[in-house]
């Protein structure tokens, strides 16, 4: 067994585990976008991955403790870097897409259809006030049709 670690093997190491992040985030993105795998299957083998390199490349080798940790950590570094940045990348470009379309199709159609209701109910409640045709058994009536109108909003 090997005892001591070359600076340029370690160095070498985090160029690939960033070289590894960079590419394992592209496939990440490509599984979020097309929603194949849970988040926590892609954290599964990115570690997965992130641990092999260091054991590929001092396979042979026996470290103290400490050192290996150090190492470890920076791998981690290296290889988890690019999928934070990548992550919050992702992040801000959904809040994006739904600052510009905050409701989908569906919801829009229920909520314009809300709005139209209310404008009717009062439109209708304007118009008997004005011939002071309403009554006190007429009240219920509107409370149920609030309500039903406040349950369509809920449902979005």
């Amino acid at each position: 067994m090997k005892a001591d670690l070359i600076p340029t093997d370690i160095l070498a190491a985090i160029l690939i585990e960033l070289l590894f992040g960079l590419a394992y985030n592209g496939v990440v993105a490509y599984w979020a976008e097309h929603r194949l795998m849970h988040v926590s299957w892609s954290v599964v083998i990115g570690v997965s991955g992130t641990l092999l390199i260091p054991a590929v490349f001092w396979f042979d080798r026996s470290m103290p403790f400490y050192q290996s940790g150090l190492i470890l950590l920076g791998c981690f570094a290296a290889s988890g870097t690019p999928m934070i940045v990548g992550s919050m990348r992702r992040t801000v470009a959904r809040k994006d897409d739904k600052k510009r379309r905050p409701l989908g199709n569906t919801a829009m159609r229920i909520r314009d259809d809300v709005v139209m209701e209310l404008a009717a109910l009062a439109h209708e409640i304007a118009e008997k006030s004005k011939a002071d045709s309403i009554r006190l058994h007429d009240l219920p009536d509107y409370v149920n049709r609030l309500h039903g109108l406040i349950g369509s909003l809920k449902t979005l």
